[in-house]
């Protein structure tokens, strides 16, 4: 028994294994999107601030002020 008993852990340990790779790969195929993502919201961003720079110090400063508030409440 004590073959097997090894045998079946080995086993086991080599699925958990292949398991983790399968879930790191997938990880990071999402992490791939989300800086794809962000580096479009980034640009929009830099564009929209480059386009209206009042009203993007003006979104900024209320922004900063709800977040103040909020922050102040916890």
């Amino acid at each position: 028994m004590g073959t097997d008993g090894s045998s079946r852990i080995e086993d086991r340990a080599e699925e958990l294994r292949a398991e983790a790779q399968e879930l790191q790969a997938r990880l990071a195929e999402r992490l791939e999107g989300l800086r794809e993502q962000a580096g479009r919201a980034d640009e929009v961003v830099r564009a929209f601030a480059r386009e209206k720079p009042i009203l993007a110090i003006c979104c900024a400063a209320g922004l900063g002020f709800l977040l103040g508030r909020l922050a102040a409440r916890i």
